[in-house]
């Protein structure tokens, strides 16, 4: 069975560069509305692949990696992406 997630795609890169960001090409509506690791260092996009690679992603120089959903869960769980509360 086909999950919904399935065809979701993440992208995370530096901060410095959300400028490139042509927001219509993602799930996120501004920069306002983007993901930011506690640091405030690296954003996270996420977008459906069934529309195609961004075209922004390739002039992206800080690119970390392109993950799909259950790796980008993993990442989200890290120190580094939330305070650890327990």
């Amino acid at each position: 069975m086909k999950d919904i997630f399935d065809d979701r795609h993440y992208v995370i890169f530096q901060t410095s560069e959300l400028y490139l960001v042509d927001f219509r090409q993602v799930n996120e509506d501004s920069i306002h509305t983007v993901r930011k690791s506690l640091d405030l260092n690296e954003v996270v996009l996420k977008w459906e692949s069934l529309n195609g690679v961004p075209e922004f992603i390739d002039k992206l120089t800080t690119l970390v990696g392109i993950y799909n959903h259950s790796e980008i869960l993993k990442i989200m769980a890290s120190l580094e992406w939330q305070n650890d509360l327990f």
